[in-house]
């Protein structure tokens, strides 16, 4: 699986440890640290510049080293989502990293908060129909449906 960069994810990391022989490839500092210290996960750490203030990497290197995989499942973190702009982001670099990370995966899954959506941020990396699951905490009805309508699975954390 892919893990991105960012909060949500990063909870998600802190929960491998309920999984058994897993692969996991993320360009996030601190969850390689966290996935470093559970014992049947195996972390492939991408390369590339370094984010200044956001614990990850970015760039050419790390889309190198994604061109030569294919996972199962990319895990996703956005600034914004919106059916108009898909998922977003205000950098544009974050933006091409996260495009190829959701491009070698089987499926991806948008995790976000519901503060997220309905907004959109400067570039995108992922339109609607490039999406197949969002996880998010609250979603009126009206929305849920629309994502439905959409093809995209909506599952409500607890």
């Amino acid at each position: 699986i892919i893990l991105d960069t960012g909060t949500t994810t990063l909870e998600l990391a802190r929960l491998m440890g309920r999984r058994r022989n897993v692969t996991v490839v993320t360009n996030d500092i601190t969850i390689a640290a966290v996935l470093e210290e559970i014992e049947n996960i195996h972390t492939i750490f991408m390369g590339g510049v370094v984010r200044k203030g956001f614990h990850c990497t970015v760039g050419a290197a790390g889309k190198a080293m994604l061109e030569r995989l294919t996972v199962d499942k990319a895990f996703m973190g956005v600034n914004a989502l919106s059916f108009e702009k898909g998922a977003t982001t205000p950098d544009l670099q974050h933006a091409d990293t996260k495009r190829m990370m959701t491009s070698i995966a089987e499926k991806v899954f948008i995790l976000c908060d519901s503060s997220k959506l309905g907004g959109s941020a400067f570039a995108q990396f992922a339109t609607m129909e490039e999406i197949d699951t969002i996880v998010t905490d609250v979603i009126g009805e009206k929305d849920t449906k629309r994502f439905e309508d959409a093809g995209i699975e909506v599952i409500i954390a607890d």
